[in-house]
């Protein structure tokens, strides 16, 4: 079985072990990763959150700069 590269709201929730109300929350109040819209509804990548959660799941300002700083 391959792991998706990408992952809807609700699979993402699943994924952090959250409620779906809950990634509403985090996406309202600017603590996810950005997210990707390839389809009608927004999907994460999974290395992202991954990489994310890594580094301790800081608001999304701070992850882009953790990024920027990065590349």
């Amino acid at each position: 079985m391959t792991t998706p590269l990408l992952v809807n709201r609700e699979q993402l929730a699943e994924l952090l072990g959250v409620s779906e109300g809950t990634i509403r929350k985090l996406e309202i109040h600017a603590r996810l990763p950005g997210r990707v819209r390839l389809t009608s509804k927004p999907q994460w990548a999974v290395n992202e959150i991954r990489a994310w959660v890594d580094a301790g799941c800081p608001a999304k300002n701070e992850w882009a700069r953790l990024r920027s700083e990065s590349a």
